[in-house]
């Protein structure tokens, strides 16, 4: 084990020095922000499942690929 790579070599806090003279794009990341501070927001997350909505889950995740399995099954 005495071959080693350029990363194992540095420790973490010099591997970070070298790479913290990265470009930022402060516009990007301002968005970023105002996209997470909306997602925290309680009235933006809308409302609960309906009944039916749960119904047509349950229909097209469960009870339509049973049956195309079971009519492939007998093809």
């Amino acid at each position: 084990m005495t071959e080693q790579t350029n990363v194992e070599t540095h420790p973490v806090s010099e591997y970070l020095a070298i790479n913290s003279d990265l470009p930022i794009n402060v516009e990007g990341t301002k968005n970023l922000e105002d996209i997470l501070v909306e997602m925290a927001d309680d009235t933006n997350l809308g409302d609960d499942f309906s009944k039916r909505d749960y119904f047509y889950l349950a229909l097209v995740g469960l009870i339509i690929p049973f049956i195309l399995m079971i009519w492939g099954w007998f093809l």
